[in-house]
């Protein structure tokens, strides 16, 4: 008789922790997807940015624009083509909007912290430069899982107290490029 309670509640137990667990598992799932994919997105794309002869977004919209939302993907080609019109004035990004900065020098950078939503996440990453007293520049992508694969949406920002992001940033430098109505 000792048995057959031990043995049901062992059962209830297991009934119960997995009915908790998938939950559990899938949020985490979705972390370590996520964090995943925005590292292997930084280990291809590092080593690329170091030595690249164009511009930091000319070489995803070539290579990796599978990884971006259409959107996204259409705001950066917009900036792409009005950059490549103007004859070397800057009209377009003027830094590496995957890494936050004009200086391509990184030793490393990694996804940390991954914040779930839903179907969508942030992740932070940190870019250290080489040198004793390394200094970091900080970069927040946000993605979005679609038709099985996650997809950059954006890319955010913070220096001090001020935030922006990128499809902002592209939005505000098409509206400049915009002729002037008189």
């Amino acid at each position: 008789m000792m048995i057959q309670k031990l043995f049901v509640c062992s059962l209830i137990f297991l009934f119960a922790s997995s009915q908790q667990s998938p939950q559990t598992q899938s949020s985490n799932a979705n972390e370590d997807s996520c964090r995943k994919f925005v590292q292997q997105f930084y280990d291809w794309y590092l080593p690329k940015a170091k030595t690249a002869k164009v511009r930091a977004a000319d070489i995803v919209l070539k290579y990796k624009s599978d990884s971006f939302s259409p959107e996204l993907l259409r705001q950066l080609k917009a900036d792409s083509a009005a950059q490549a019109k103007a004859r070397g004035e800057i009209v377009g990004l003027d830094f590496d909007p995957f890494l936050n900065t004009q200086d391509p020098s990184f030793k490393r950078c990694t996804a940390g912290k991954i914040v779930p939503k839903g179907n969508s996440c942030r992740a932070e990453v940190a870019c250290v430069f080489p040198g004793a007293n390394a200094e970091q520049s900080h970069v927040t992508p946000e993605l979005t899982f679609e038709q099985g694969h996650w997809l950059f949406v954006n890319f955010h920002y913070q220096e001090g107290s001020k935030k922006y992001d990128l499809l902002g940033m592209l939005k505000a430098l098409s509206d400049e490029r915009k002729p002037k109505s008189k």
